[in-house]
């Protein structure tokens, strides 16, 4: 027994002896610390650019079509007043909730509208883009759940936008 602790003590006092002699000499492998970035070239910057880049995006909550909305009268997804916003959606206000108010000097609306519905439909946004030439475009998802139900619903989907994106507007699905 004691030369097996004996070991064990000798075997650690090794490996902790050798651990602590690390030479200080630097290598001269690369490292992130000593290489510099390359030059890109003309091309390559190009090519960066004709990326489409993220635009960040919060989605409006408690809101919902008016019984007044004619299908296909949104002709432009993207909705700048609140003129224009309060003749298509009214608030849905509930107990636990209220919708947060969209201030139209800053902000505006992508608004998808789907096709009234008895089956739970729910529209989901998956990504908010600006392409190379400007254009933002909005892909969602349509996500159907459930049987039917007794009443009907319009699915829609609301997004505030900062204006500082700005450009036409397209939507479309996954």
């Amino acid at each position: 027994m004691k030369t097996k602790i004996l070991s064990v003590g000798l075997l650690s006092a090794i490996v902790f002896y050798s651990c602590g002699n690390v030479s200080d000499t630097k290598s001269n492998t690369p490292t992130t610390e000593n290489v510099k970035p390359a030059d890109t070239s003309a091309a390559d910057k190009q090519q960066i650019t004709d990326q489409p880049s993220p635009i960040p995006f919060t989605v409006a909550d408690h809101y919902f079509v008016k019984n007044t909305y004619k299908k296909g009268a949104l002709t432009n997804p993207k909705i700048e007043s609140q003129s224009q916003f309060e003749a298509i959606f009214g608030t849905a206000a509930t107990m636990k909730a209220q919708p947060a108010p969209i201030d139209f000097s800053k902000q505006y609306i992508i608004a998808v509208i789907g096709n009234e519905t008895d089956t739970a439909t729910e529209i989901r946004p998956v990504q908010l883009q600006q392409q190379p030439n400007g254009t933002i475009e909005l892909i969602y998802e349509l996500k159907k759940e459930g049987g039917k139900r007794t009443f009907r619903i319009t699915p829609l989907l609301l997004i505030r936008v900062d204006k500082i994106h700005s450009g036409n507007v397209i939507t479309r699905e996954k």
